[in-house]
């Protein structure tokens, strides 16, 4: 990379009038945008609202060819830290403002492991949906049953140790060991009967389970389609699950707080235009290199 042709850009801060009086006109343009804010309350969260919904107002769903079902144009917001993203998610389940000032309601998707999502905003994290979707084809009788077998066998275990057990007190051959041999081998029938029912209990389970993987892959195709919004750390923007997809507009949120390797992310999807928004005083001085 040559370094003959360098330049240093230091970003001048957001006025709060033009971030609360932002229509996204000029500014979702621009390849790169950094958006810069004062302290909380300012206007800043309200922007990026504001985006959201000149995106959503503004974007062509594609018409669909050969039968196949189009996949509309996704916004890809990020932030660096999980706390960050779930307050993002949290204001944008509420409602964003159209270019025509009434509120739109997005289809909106949080991906990331499910235990750092926050209770708020859990009802659209991706494994929340993709098990809420395959819930009602489960086969959950199928794994009853081998579980009712394999206790059945544990009881019947103890039946046979136990009438073993008997059988090694009576010495003579009188008909009382003769009746212990009897039950101790139809006990030994029944045994063999549960090892058998056992196995195609078990690979049951193992179809079941194959089935299952095909569905949550299935179900997680169909909710990221028809998403509009992904929500996701810019780690967890990383996700194989987003490979088929190209986000031409991505949101940084608290981007002065990221790693700028981090930030390089989710640019991997055809991004376009990339907005950043953080501190005003936060943002370093950028070196832009020309080839």
């Amino acid at each position: 990379m040559s370094t003959s042709h360098k330049r240093r850009r230091s970003w001048a801060p957001w006025n709060q009038e033009d971030s609360l009086s932002f229509k996204g006109k000029s500014i979702a343009k621009r390849l790169w945008t950094v958006l810069t804010s004062r302290p909380p309350g300012t206007g800043k969260t309200k922007t990026i609202s504001g985006l959201v919904g000149k995106f959503l107002s503004e974007r062509r769903t594609p018409i669909p060819t050969d039968g196949q079902k189009a996949i509309k144009p996704k916004l890809l917001v990020c932030a660096p830290s999980n706390a960050a993203i779930d307050e993002v998610c949290k204001r944008l389940l509420n409602g964003v403002p159209s270019s025509k000032g009434n509120l739109l309601h997005p289809t909106i998707v949080r991906i990331g492991i499910e235990k750092s999502v926050n209770i708020s905003v859990k009802e659209v994290s991706l494994d929340s949906l993709v098990e809420a979707a395959v819930s009602a084809s489960s086969s959950h009788g199928v794994g009853n049953d081998y579980t009712r077998i394999q206790a059945q066998q544990a009881e019947l275990k103890d039946k046979i140790a136990a009438k073993h057990n008997q059988i090694q007190v009576v010495h003579d051959f009188d008909d009382r060991r003769k009746t212990l041999e009897s039950e101790f081998h139809a006990l030994m029938a029944e045994k063999l009967a549960l090892v058998k029912e056992s196995s195609r209990a078990r690979d049951a389970v193992k179809d079941a389970s194959r089935h299952l993987d095909g569905a949550r892959r299935a179900a997680r195709d169909s909710i990221l389609q028809d998403a509009d919004i992904i929500c996701a750390t810019l780690s967890g923007s990383g996700h194989e699950s987003l490979a088929p997809y190209t986000f031409e507009t991505v949101i940084i949120d608290e981007a002065a707080q990221a790693i700028e390797m981090s930030c390089l992310i989710p640019l991997k999807y055809g991004c376009q235009r990339c907005i950043m928004v953080g501190g005003e005083y936060s943002f370093r001085h950028v070196e832009l290199r020309s080839c």
